[in-house]
């Protein structure tokens, strides 16, 4: 494995020292409005990110260990948010080629206004296509992701490539990524989803695969800052939803998310009931209030408002319309479409629904009169299409690991041709450890004073 280029920058630098804390400046600065739109009222000021910007500064004098960067391809699909654009612009620094840069967002959590920033920035931004049927959306990004493949298929043609870097959010551009490529060019590949390492294809892939997701700093750091985030997102659901009087709340999934809505509607004096196969997840809990269920079915029925926060389908064993016996609604708190899958794609063919807006709220009716309603269609209640789901400065330690596993994946990339890459050689790779050391030491000092004990900082110290 090629020497990490922040292996020296976090040697000299002192780790986690108090009087390295600075106050804490909750504004960033901006970036200026792309020059296409600085005169109208449209646009949105791109955040300027302070690890963003130091792995930019210690990444320049040594690019040259980077090879051809002007021949090399960024490929992949991301959440179309104001700090992907920072992301996308860090990697422009660095030298990447923004028009060799090809991506696609998702159609429940792109902001278009964020979408028209990267877009001038002259990055190749392709339309994510929403489902046309109720529990579809897999199948309409997967179309649209093999569609982005195809245009870089015919521009590759008239361009120079050497090089291709696969920056992937849920795993489908791996899988749908042509396979004669691992002939042509050198390759490396990045999934920082738990969901995109779920792929049965994964240990197939014939080059080097860097793995942001199971990295000790995104599984500790990312979770609670994203709860922290939803619950603010809770507050605003109960202010909107009419639940009628002392409304009974089931949360499937007691991890991160699930454990941040627990504890926001127990403090706001409500009955929850929750669900987790992992009996683990509940120690340490208890308030009188904090009913533990031991199945999905027996939640559902006993609650008026139901948090899925899985990532899975939890209806796929169940039968909403038959255990339905009083309105209720769902709500998803995880990824994409899948947290209601089975009883959307059901809703689908009872009501004959063939156009899906994916921030509209999935209403009907069981044979016994009593309303159903999937908030959002079934996508997480967390993305509406803002600039921003998570302030900047939290989702920032997330940005700088992606900008980082980038150089990891540009040094360590691949060819079988070139490199006689051992295809029996299981391709995952952990996350760059003096990376994550790097990043952390660039973002922890300017966090709010006891947002993290010593205890949880010290963890971070022995990354490997």
């Amino acid at each position: 494995m090629i020497e990490s280029p922040f292996k020296t920058a976090t040697q000299e630098e002192r780790f986690f020292l108090s009087e390295q804390k600075k106050p804490f400046q909750e504004k960033h600065g901006f970036f200026p409005p792309a020059k296409n739109m600085a005169h109208t009222n449209i646009y949105h000021e791109i955040p300027k990110l302070p690890v963003i910007d130091a792995i930019v500064n210690t990444i320049l004098p040594v690019k040259g260990h980077l090879g051809d960067l002007e021949s090399t391809v960024v490929i992949g699909v991301q959440h179309m948010l104001e700090t992907t654009a920072t992301l996308f612009k860090g990697l422009i620094d660095i030298g990447i080629n923004p028009k060799n840069m090809y991506f696609i967002g998702k159609c429940y959590s792109t902001s278009p206004i964020v979408e028209k920033e990267i877009i001038e920035l002259g990055v190749n931004v392709f339309p994510s296509t929403p489902p046309s049927k109720l529990g579809q959306y897999h199948e309409a990004c997967m179309k649209s992701i093999e569609k982005m493949w195809e245009l870089f298929l015919r521009e590759s043609k008239t361009k120079k490539v050497t090089r291709l870097i696969i920056l992937d959010e849920g795993g489908r551009c791996l899988e749908t990524m042509p396979r004669n490529f691992f002939y042509k060019y050198e390759i490396s590949g990045i999934e920082q989803t738990r969901g995109g390492l779920y792929s049965k294809l994964l240990d197939t892939f014939l080059f080097p695969l860097i793995d942001v997701a199971s990295s000790v700093v995104k599984k500790q750091i990312e979770p609670p800052l994203v709860a922290e985030a939803v619950q603010k997102e809770v507050a605003k659901l109960l202010q909107d939803m009419n639940l009628g009087e002392d409304p009974i709340f089931g949360v499937v999934g007691n991890g991160a998310i699930g454990k941040g809505i627990v504890k926001y509607l127990l403090s706001c004096g409500y009955i929850v009931n929750v669900y987790d196969e992992d009996v683990n997840s509940f120690s340490g809990i208890s308030d009188l209030k904090f009913c533990r269920f031991s199945d999905i079915k027996t939640l559902i029925t006993n609650s008026d408002c139901i948090f899925g926060c899985t990532g899975k389908d939890i209806t796929s064993d169940i039968d909403i319309f038959d255990i339905v016996q009083k309105d209720k609604i769902f709500v998803s708190s995880s990824s994409e479409d899948k947290e209601f899958l089975s009883a959307l794609k059901k809703v689908g063919k009872m009501n004959k629904i063939i156009s899906v807006n994916p921030l509209l709220d999935i209403i009907c009716s069981t044979h016994t009169g009593h309303k159903i309603t999937i908030a959002k269609g079934g996508f997480p209640m967390n993305f509406n299409r803002e600039p921003w789901n998570v302030p900047a400065n939290d989702i920032e330690v997330t940005q700088g690991l992606l900008l980082g596993s980038c150089i990891q994946a540009i040094l360590n990339a691949s060819s079988l041709l070139i490199d006689g890459f051992n295809a029996s050689k299981l391709s995952r790779m952990k996350l760059d450890p003096y990376l994550q050391r790097f990043v952390l030491n660039h973002w922890i000092p300017r966090q709010p004073e006891g947002r993290y004990s010593e205890e949880h900082i010290k963890q971070f110290e022995s990354i490997d």
